[in-house]
């Protein structure tokens, strides 16, 4: 048996350095979260129907950025590299 593979052959390889990082922050949020003791900080809100349909009536407002913003989101997507472009271009 080869030493630290615990008997798996996908060990002989190694271990990513990537896989290693991402485990690494990974373990560093466990004990942070661990640390805090999983306490809720957040706030309750609700929404009224009333307040979602005002918002709904102001967007004819915005016609010509709806316009624009729907066609470089399109473009966008078409393109070739999409999500890194997109996320560049957000």
């Amino acid at each position: 048996m080869v030493p630290l593979t615990f008997g798996f052959s996908d060990l002989l390889g190694g271990v990513s350095f990537l896989v290693v990082v991402i485990g690494l922050f990974g373990l560093g949020e466990i004990l942070a979260t661990v640390q805090e003791g999983l306490r809720f900080r957040g706030v309750a809100s609700r929404i009224r129907l009333r307040d979602v349909l005002a918002t709904i009536a102001e967007l004819p407002r915005y016609w010509a950025t709806l316009l624009r913003s729907g066609a470089v989101g399109t473009w966008m997507g078409i393109i070739p590299g999409g999500p890194t472009a997109a996320s560049f271009m957000s």
